[in-house]
């Protein structure tokens, strides 16, 4: 990798994620980069002071509430606000700047797939996990959305017992770049021996009564691919559970 850094590459690399294709290296070989990310730690400092986690998770909750009031969760239970706003507290203001202004002019998506991105938070903190990690029951964890270059997504939780259950309230519409955090963070429960998330993309808004008639038609099978309409994506997020 050779060149100028893009600098949501920096962002990530400020909560500790540095993306796939990206190394220590090629950030050090970037001359701009230093500086780049004392500025950026400088902004990060008054996104915060300007939008306290605790306010702007409050504020996604209630907006995520009104459009969803008839909402009955069934397997993953929301978390208080309290919980929430310490997620995005702990892994910065990139999330709580996608939450404000999703998207920006310096993202990259080319070649790229709709997917999830699963931050949890346990006993050794908040982590960012890969697919097929373990997680316990109780365990907090915050889904986002990359939409790479899709208009409209939608997220259906599944379990091991044959449950599910759609985590977002019709179809999203995604940013342009970047990623989009759910509104809420999900504690996982003792249900089932994981948790499966699917997310399901198009360039158009979709029914979602699709998606969960999907999912509760695969059941209990932890790797079967929904089957769904022509025209969507679809990206599967799969979480053990375990002591």
């Amino acid at each position: 990798m050779s060149g100028r850094i893009p600098d949501w590459v920096l962002e990530r690399h400020l909560v500790g994620e540095l993306p796939k294709g990206f190394s220590e290296a090629d950030l050090a070989a970037d001359p701009t980069v230093p500086e780049r990310l004392e500025r950026m730690r400088t902004e990060n400092e008054e996104i915060l002071k300007r939008h306290p986690p605790a306010v702007v998770a409050a504020n996604v909750r209630a907006r995520a509430e009104a459009r969803n009031a008839e909402r009955r969760p069934v397997m993953v239970r929301l978390v208080p606000v309290a919980i929430a706003a310490l997620l995005i507290a702990v892994v910065g203001p990139v999330v709580v700047r996608q939450m404000i202004q999703p998207g920006g002019p310096d993202i990259l998506t080319k070649g790229m797939e709709p997917h999830l991105e699963v931050l949890s938070k346990g006993e050794a903190g908040v982590v960012a996990l890969a697919p097929g990690a373990k997680a316990r029951p109780g365990n907090v964890v915050q889904l986002r959305i990359v939409g790479a270059g899709a208009a409209y997504g939608a997220v259906v939780a599944m379990d091991g017992t044959g449950a599910a259950e759609l985590l977002t309230p019709g179809t999203l519409q995604l940013p342009h770049g970047g990623s989009l955090p759910l509104p809420d963070a999900l504690e996982l429960d003792d249900k089932g021996p994981y948790e499966r998330f699917v997310l399901v993309t198009s360039d158009r808004a979709f029914e979602t009564a699709d998606v969960l008639a999907a999912a509760r038609k695969v059941g209990a099978d932890q790797v079967a691919k929904l089957e769904l309409p022509s025209g969507l994506q679809q990206s599967s997020f799969l979480i053990v559970k375990g002591p």
